[in-house]
């Protein structure tokens, strides 16, 4: 009886279960409008965009008119996320004025980029620094001098703004990338060109990286009249360029937005035209923090994206406002819509909004968004036309996938994700995961008929840069993958502190090598506090075994020590000793086994810290604070660590995350730099710890790199 009793319940809670996902009722629809409001500023209002204040309120900007005022004038408004007029503020004096952008100015106040226009003579650049209640802070203009087009601004980490533009050159016929940094008093500091001689180049969007310095997104061209072609640049707090790299496979595509994604690296969103400049639909284009192409995903619906028409959450999902025609009057489809992380379509929804033109989403939380535009019956008289949605598309997707999973896949009713995800394993969890958020855009009719696939279409404009050499067939993918995993927290000197969790680490990282990538478990070697002859006789063995196409991965976390006397640094065995170091192993002579091994790919992974050809882990007897080092370039035999010359923590941040993203990779071949920049931000925002990448110093190294590859499942 007590078995059909639970039972029962447990059929109960399958057929309510069922019964939610399956017959939504209207409070469970995908899209729920919050509000919608209007505001008659002046005779003709326009807003373009929006910006969150740090009050939780925002700051919308955009045009104002009126007969009682000499011509257009920049407007801001302050509401609340109810849609409430907190203050409305205009600028512009006497001149005739365009506005371009609004950027955060501190913690609270913000700036406006815009235009003064001077009756016959060229339009100057104008910039605006206000306080949080719009009461202008400065204010300056520059530029005047030629055909100058100016389009964007972000704040300097010195309480300045830099602006990007383009200028054409005069005597050379053809427009170079213009940078503009204004200092925190509002003074012009520098002004810099940025081209080539006889061919155009132009920034579009500038944003911070993270690091006081700035990437630039823009185009350049292989000469004058020729196609676009996407280019980006990456320059220090000062405006100086690090590196600059321009995309050809993109050529056509035309960066309206830089930003940078939770992963840290680089997002580059752009319009794609045809050769007459016909618009054929937008691209997501990925690349490292040096400019290496990562990924880029397409659709080949007219659609048009510029800076402000798009939100992105925490999930690296993109919600986009379709409408952005200038003249209300003028019939176009007005949608919503949700995009993952790779562009395909979640949910679509027709807004319907009569005589509007939406310019701005912004999110207000997790859930809820605010739209911006105007709204009119003709050009003459326009009033502020603002809305505030709700999306509940992830709790309807999350509820179906739920259901399918107990239906289907055979999770219990009160079993959570994670648990039945750690019961069947990470692959096999990932795949029913993508397929049945695949059937709820579907099922749930969260895409209208009028909408189908033939009207928006994802596709992957770009394999990966590791497919693209695959196709090549690089001999180092016919090697085997072998690993040799050391991990010591025992230690026979009680002078010498004990660890908790190397051995535990370095169980994470077998598991997800032989479940998830090309590791046969009789080519891992797992030494669990090994002493120094162990260690040694284990690398001897590995110099005589594998060929020159073979692939060796060497992990190492335990204690160590950095002399920063001799510049010599020591990985130490669990039979090390504090006041003799004959069983210390020196960092010279891993280097000098990473050199003769003859493997094709040699990548080493210290949970630890790294300089040069040297290491240094955990620190073993209270060492003093050390400095930190330059992060390497990409190349062969590389090495990539949890730090710098500085302690880390026996619990690894670093091996957490590096573990993590091996977990959520889906791409084939996974080059071990594209790895490290892809967990490196995750670890410095949750430790002290700055992760290094580099090359093994005097190893052999010649330019290639150890690359994961995944299982076929």
């Amino acid at each position: 009886m007590k078995a059909e009793k639970n039972f029962c319940k447990k059929y109960l809670a399958f057929i309510l279960l069922f019964l939610c996902v399956q017959f939504p009722s209207p409070a469970q629809s995908f899209f729920r409008m919050n509000w919608e409001k209007s505001y008659d500023i002046n005779l003709s209002d326009k807003i373009h965009s929006i910006l969150k204040s740090a009050d939780g309120n925002f700051f919308l900007a955009g045009e104002t008119s009126s007969a009682s005022m000499p011509g257009q004038k920049i407007l801001i408004i302050k509401l609340t996320p109810n849609g409430d007029l907190i203050w409305q503020k205009t600028f512009g004096g006497s001149a005739d004025c365009s506005y371009k952008a609004i950027a955060r100015s501190g913690t609270d106040g913000f700036y406006i980029l815009g235009i003064k226009h001077k009756g016959s003579s060229n339009p100057l650049i104008w910039v605006v620094k206000a306080d949080k209640d719009g009461n202008p802070v400065w204010e300056n203009t520059t530029g005047g001098g030629g055909i100058e087009q100016i389009a964007d601004l972000y704040e300097t980490g010195e309480n300045g703004v830099f602006l990007c533009g383009s200028k054409v050159i005069k005597g050379n016929n053809d427009t170079d990338g213009w940078l503009i940094k204004f200092g925190k008093k509002g003074v012009v500091e520098a002004q810099t060109m940025h081209g080539s001689k006889y061919i155009n180049d132009e920034f579009h969007s500038i944003t911070g990286d993270g690091s006081g310095g700035f990437f630039v997104a823009g185009n350049t061209s292989e000469k004058i009249g020729s196609e676009k072609i996407p280019n980006l640049m990456h320059l220090d707090f000062r405006g100086n360029k690090i590196w600059e790299k321009s995309y050809p496979d993109m050529a056509g595509a035309v960066p309206s937005s830089v930003y940078l994604n939770s992963d840290g690296l680089v997002v580059c969103l752009m319009n794609n035209h045809s050769s007459s400049g016909d618009l054929e639909g937008i691209t997501k284009m990925i690349v490292d923090p040096f400019g290496i192409f990562v990924n880029s995903y397409s659709t080949d619906h007219q659609l048009n994206i510029a800076k402000n028409s798009y939100a992105i959450n925490d999930r690296d999902q993109l919600i986009l406002i379709s409408a952005q025609n200038d003249d209300p009057t003028i019939f176009s489809d007005k949608y919503a819509i949700k995009m993952d992380a790779s562009f395909k379509p979640l949910w679509v929804k027709p807004l319907e909004m009569e005589n509007a033109s939406i310019k701005s989403v912004h999110p207000i939380d997790n859930s809820n968004y605010l739209s911006v535009g105007w709204t009119g019956r003709s050009t003459y008289k326009l009033d502020i036309a603002a809305f505030s949605f709700r999306d509940y598309s992830e709790k309807l997707i999350e509820s179906f996938i739920t259901q399918n999973l107990v239906a289907n896949a055979g999770m219990n009713v009160n079993e959570s994700m994670k648990d039945f995800k750690l019961r069947i394993g990470s692959s096999k969890f990932d795949n029913y995961l993508s397929q049945y958020a695949s059937e709820a855009v579907t099922s749930l009719r969260l895409i209208p008929e009028s909408y189908s696939s033939a009207s928006i279409e994802r596709s992957d404009s770009q394999p990966t840069v590791i497919s693209q050499q695959q196709t090549n067939a690089d001999p180092s993918f016919t090697g085997k993958y072998y690993a040799l995993l050391i991990a010591v927290e025992d230690y026979n000197d009680p002078m010498i502190n004990d660890l908790d969790k190397p051995v535990k680490d370095a169980q994470k990282l077998l598991d997800v090598l032989i479940n998830e990538y090309l590791f046969e478990k009789a080519n891992v070697t797992f030494l669990k506090n090994p002493n120094r002859e162990q260690i040694i006789s284990t690398l001897d063995r590995l110099e005589k075994e594998l060929s020159k196409s073979d692939n060796l991965l060497i992990f190492y976390a335990g204690h160590g020590y950095w002399n920063e006397t001799t510049q010599k640094g020591f990985w130490l065995p669990s039979d090390a000793s504090k006041q003799n170091t004959s069983n210390w192993i020196g960092n010279s002579s891993i280097s000098d086994y990473v050199r003769s091994i003859p493997a094709k790919h040699t990548l080493l992974i210290a949970d630890a810290c790294f300089s040069g050809s040297i290491f240094k882990t955990r620190a073993a007897f209270g060492n003093q604070e050390l400095s930190a080092m330059k992060l390497y370039e990409l190349t062969s035999r590389k090495a990539m660590t949890s730090g710098t010359l500085t302690e880390v923590p026996d619990k690894s941040v670093f091996i957490e995350f590096l573990v993590k993203r091996l977990y959520e990779n889906q791409d084939t071949y996974l080059p071990s730099e594209q790895l490290f920049f892809s967990f490196k931000p995750a670890v410095i925002n949750n430790t002290e710890s700055i992760p290094q990448y580099g090359v093994v110093g005097n190893a052999g190294d010649e330019g290639g790199d150890f690359i994961f590859v995944r299982r076929k499942k």
